[in-house]
Protein backbone atom coordinates (compact mmCIF):
# COMPACT_ATOMS: atom_id res chain seq x y z
CA UNK A 1 0.00 0.00 0.00
CA UNK A 2 1.65 3.11 -0.96
CA UNK A 3 1.46 6.61 1.10
CA UNK A 4 -1.23 9.06 0.31
CA UNK A 5 0.33 12.00 -1.41
CA UNK A 6 0.38 15.25 -0.06
CA UNK A 7 -0.99 18.33 -1.36
CA UNK A 8 0.57 21.21 -0.42
CA UNK A 9 -1.66 24.39 -0.41
CA UNK A 10 1.03 27.10 0.89
CA UNK A 11 1.69 31.11 0.69
CA UNK A 12 4.90 32.38 2.15
CA UNK A 13 4.74 35.06 5.17
CA UNK A 14 5.08 38.51 3.48
CA UNK A 15 3.68 40.88 6.44
CA UNK A 16 4.16 39.99 10.16
CA UNK A 17 0.85 42.17 10.86
CA UNK A 18 -0.68 39.01 9.11
CA UNK A 19 -1.10 37.64 12.71
CA UNK A 20 -4.59 39.67 13.03
CA UNK A 21 -5.86 36.30 11.53
CA UNK A 22 -7.43 37.94 8.03
CA UNK A 23 -6.42 41.54 7.30
CA UNK A 24 -3.59 41.49 4.83
CA UNK A 25 -2.38 40.88 1.76
CA UNK A 26 -0.14 38.84 0.17
CA UNK A 27 1.32 39.61 -3.27
CA UNK A 28 2.10 36.20 -4.94
CA UNK A 29 -0.82 34.19 -5.80
CA UNK A 30 -0.63 30.00 -4.29
CA UNK A 31 1.13 27.21 -6.19
CA UNK A 32 -0.38 25.29 -8.82
CA UNK A 33 -2.42 22.22 -7.50
CA UNK A 34 -2.46 19.34 -9.04
CA UNK A 35 -5.04 16.80 -9.38
CA UNK A 36 -4.78 14.49 -7.08
CA UNK A 37 -7.70 11.66 -5.46
CA UNK A 38 -9.44 13.08 -2.61
CA UNK A 39 -9.26 9.95 -0.81
CA UNK A 40 -5.36 10.30 -1.01
CA UNK A 41 -4.76 13.64 -0.79
CA UNK A 42 -3.29 15.07 2.43
CA UNK A 43 -3.41 18.99 2.54
CA UNK A 44 -1.13 21.63 4.37
CA UNK A 45 -3.05 25.14 4.63
CA UNK A 46 -0.48 28.42 5.03
CA UNK A 47 -2.48 30.75 4.04
CA UNK A 48 -1.87 34.53 5.84
CA UNK A 49 -4.28 37.80 5.01
CA UNK A 50 -5.15 36.39 1.33
CA UNK A 51 -8.53 37.04 -0.11
CA UNK A 52 -11.20 34.63 0.30
CA UNK A 53 -11.64 33.33 -2.98
CA UNK A 54 -7.72 32.54 -3.85
CA UNK A 55 -8.32 29.78 -0.35
CA UNK A 56 -11.57 28.67 -1.36
CA UNK A 57 -10.45 28.40 -5.01
CA UNK A 58 -7.59 26.43 -3.77
CA UNK A 59 -9.47 24.39 -1.90
CA UNK A 60 -11.70 23.87 -4.41
CA UNK A 61 -9.69 22.86 -6.84
CA UNK A 62 -8.09 20.18 -4.60
CA UNK A 63 -11.81 18.65 -4.00
CA UNK A 64 -12.41 18.81 -7.54
CA UNK A 65 -15.37 21.01 -6.92
CA UNK A 66 -16.57 24.28 -8.74
CA UNK A 67 -17.15 27.08 -6.51
CA UNK A 68 -19.58 30.37 -6.81
CA UNK A 69 -19.47 33.63 -4.67
CA UNK A 70 -22.89 35.55 -3.80
CA UNK A 71 -22.80 39.39 -3.50
CA UNK A 72 -20.85 40.81 -0.64
CA UNK A 73 -18.79 37.55 -0.31
CA UNK A 74 -15.26 39.03 0.37
CA UNK A 75 -12.75 39.76 2.44
CA UNK A 76 -9.72 38.26 3.35
CA UNK A 77 -8.89 35.51 6.29
CA UNK A 78 -5.57 33.65 7.76
CA UNK A 79 -5.63 29.87 7.43
CA UNK A 80 -3.39 27.51 8.70
CA UNK A 81 -2.83 23.73 9.31
CA UNK A 82 0.43 22.84 10.96
CA UNK A 83 0.52 19.70 9.83
CA UNK A 84 -0.87 17.47 6.70
CA UNK A 85 -4.27 17.40 7.09
CA UNK A 86 -6.96 15.24 4.54
CA UNK A 87 -9.45 17.11 2.95
CA UNK A 88 -12.31 16.93 4.96
CA UNK A 89 -10.47 18.51 7.82
CA UNK A 90 -9.44 21.05 5.54
CA UNK A 91 -12.54 21.90 4.75
CA UNK A 92 -14.10 22.02 7.90
CA UNK A 93 -10.83 24.48 8.82
CA UNK A 94 -11.50 26.62 5.89
CA UNK A 95 -14.87 26.68 6.78
CA UNK A 96 -14.77 27.72 10.35
CA UNK A 97 -12.28 30.46 9.31
CA UNK A 98 -14.49 32.12 6.87
CA UNK A 99 -17.31 32.10 9.53
CA UNK A 100 -14.89 34.59 11.93
CA UNK A 101 -14.75 36.28 8.64
CA UNK A 102 -18.61 37.00 8.24
CA UNK A 103 -19.18 34.22 5.71
CA UNK A 104 -20.51 30.99 4.82
CA UNK A 105 -19.62 28.13 3.13
CA UNK A 106 -21.69 25.83 1.96
CA UNK A 107 -22.04 22.61 -0.07
CA UNK A 108 -25.02 22.77 -2.40
CA UNK A 109 -26.87 19.81 -3.49
CA UNK A 110 -25.25 19.48 -6.77
CA UNK A 111 -21.90 19.56 -5.29
CA UNK A 112 -20.83 22.92 -5.82
CA UNK A 113 -19.36 25.05 -3.53
CA UNK A 114 -20.74 28.46 -2.51
CA UNK A 115 -19.68 31.04 -0.31
CA UNK A 116 -22.20 33.80 1.01
CA UNK A 117 -22.33 36.45 3.62
CA UNK A 118 -23.39 34.94 7.16
CA UNK A 119 -26.63 35.72 8.68
CA UNK A 120 -24.50 35.38 11.99
CA UNK A 121 -23.28 38.49 13.64
CA UNK A 122 -19.46 38.71 12.91
CA UNK A 123 -17.10 38.58 15.90
CA UNK A 124 -15.16 42.47 16.37
CA UNK A 125 -11.72 42.15 15.72
CA UNK A 126 -9.09 44.65 16.12
CA UNK A 127 -8.81 47.38 13.43
CA UNK A 128 -5.37 46.77 11.69
CA UNK A 129 -5.39 50.19 10.13
CA UNK A 130 -4.56 51.63 13.84
CA UNK A 131 -0.74 52.47 14.14
CA UNK A 132 -1.17 51.34 17.63
CA UNK A 133 -2.71 47.81 16.95
CA UNK A 134 -0.18 47.27 14.08
CA UNK A 135 2.43 47.77 16.22
CA UNK A 136 1.73 45.92 18.62
CA UNK A 137 0.83 42.44 16.39
CA UNK A 138 4.17 42.59 14.74
CA UNK A 139 5.87 42.04 17.92
CA UNK A 140 5.59 38.40 17.63
CA UNK A 141 3.78 36.00 15.13
CA UNK A 142 0.46 34.59 16.46
CA UNK A 143 -0.76 31.27 14.88
CA UNK A 144 -4.19 29.63 15.12
CA UNK A 145 -3.33 26.01 16.44
CA UNK A 146 -5.81 23.51 15.78
CA UNK A 147 -7.11 20.22 16.54
CA UNK A 148 -9.24 17.73 15.00
CA UNK A 149 -10.54 20.33 13.03
CA UNK A 150 -11.07 22.92 15.78
CA UNK A 151 -9.38 26.23 16.92
CA UNK A 152 -7.93 25.15 20.44
CA UNK A 153 -5.26 28.16 20.90
CA UNK A 154 -3.16 30.98 19.53
CA UNK A 155 0.35 29.82 19.55
CA UNK A 156 3.31 32.39 19.90
CA UNK A 157 6.64 32.97 18.32
CA UNK A 158 9.12 35.18 17.26
CA UNK A 159 8.50 37.39 20.32
CA UNK A 160 9.92 40.80 20.26
CA UNK A 161 12.47 41.41 23.34
CA UNK A 162 11.09 44.22 25.51
CA UNK A 163 8.18 44.26 23.96
CA UNK A 164 4.48 43.43 25.05
CA UNK A 165 3.99 39.96 24.50
CA UNK A 166 7.44 39.38 26.87
CA UNK A 167 6.18 42.01 29.29
CA UNK A 168 2.95 39.32 29.72
CA UNK A 169 5.63 36.87 30.27
CA UNK A 170 4.82 35.02 27.13
CA UNK A 171 7.76 32.46 25.70
CA UNK A 172 8.41 31.37 22.40
CA UNK A 173 5.99 28.58 21.30
CA UNK A 174 3.39 29.54 24.70
CA UNK A 175 -0.32 28.35 23.10
CA UNK A 176 -2.81 30.97 24.35
CA UNK A 177 -5.93 29.41 25.73
CA UNK A 178 -7.86 31.61 26.73
CA UNK A 179 -7.74 35.18 28.04
CA UNK A 180 -9.73 37.21 30.76
CA UNK A 181 -12.15 34.70 30.60
CA UNK A 182 -12.66 34.08 26.81
CA UNK A 183 -11.68 30.84 25.97
CA UNK A 184 -9.71 30.06 22.50
CA UNK A 185 -12.25 27.66 21.19
CA UNK A 186 -12.98 28.92 17.52
CA UNK A 187 -11.95 31.55 15.09
CA UNK A 188 -14.74 33.72 16.55
CA UNK A 189 -13.80 33.26 20.14
CA UNK A 190 -10.00 33.66 18.72
CA UNK A 191 -10.78 37.21 17.56
CA UNK A 192 -12.12 38.45 20.93
CA UNK A 193 -9.05 37.63 22.40
CA UNK A 194 -7.20 39.53 20.12
CA UNK A 195 -9.20 42.00 21.12
CA UNK A 196 -8.56 41.40 24.56
CA UNK A 197 -4.80 41.71 24.11
CA UNK A 198 -5.11 44.71 21.82
CA UNK A 199 -7.13 47.01 24.20
CA UNK A 200 -7.81 45.37 27.84
CA UNK A 201 -6.19 47.23 30.60
CA UNK A 202 -6.14 43.87 32.76
CA UNK A 203 -4.89 41.12 31.26
CA UNK A 204 -5.32 37.19 32.84
CA UNK A 205 -3.82 34.48 29.87
CA UNK A 206 -3.91 31.16 30.60
CA UNK A 207 -1.62 29.50 28.40
CA UNK A 208 -0.24 25.88 27.42
CA UNK A 209 3.72 26.16 27.82
CA UNK A 210 5.00 22.35 27.12
CA UNK A 211 1.92 20.57 27.93
CA UNK A 212 1.56 22.65 31.06
CA UNK A 213 -0.95 24.46 31.76
CA UNK A 214 -0.38 28.27 33.42
CA UNK A 215 -1.82 31.35 34.19
CA UNK A 216 -0.23 34.60 33.48
CA UNK A 217 -1.78 38.60 34.83
CA UNK A 218 -0.47 42.21 33.78
CA UNK A 219 -2.52 45.00 35.63
CA UNK A 220 -2.40 48.38 34.11
CA UNK A 221 -1.48 47.48 30.61
CA UNK A 222 0.93 49.35 28.46
CA UNK A 223 1.93 48.84 25.03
Amino acid sequence: MTSPRRLRLRRPLTLALAALFGAWACERGPEPVGEVPAEEALVVLDFQGVEVRVVVDTLARAMGRSVIYEKGAEGRVTVITPRPVPLDTAYAVVESSLRAAGLDLVERPDGVLAVRPSQTKRATVPDPARPETRDLFSQARLLPVWRDGRMVGIRVTAIESGGFFAGLGLEEGDVITEANGIRVESPERSAEVLLELAEARVLEVTIDREGETRSLRLDDVGR
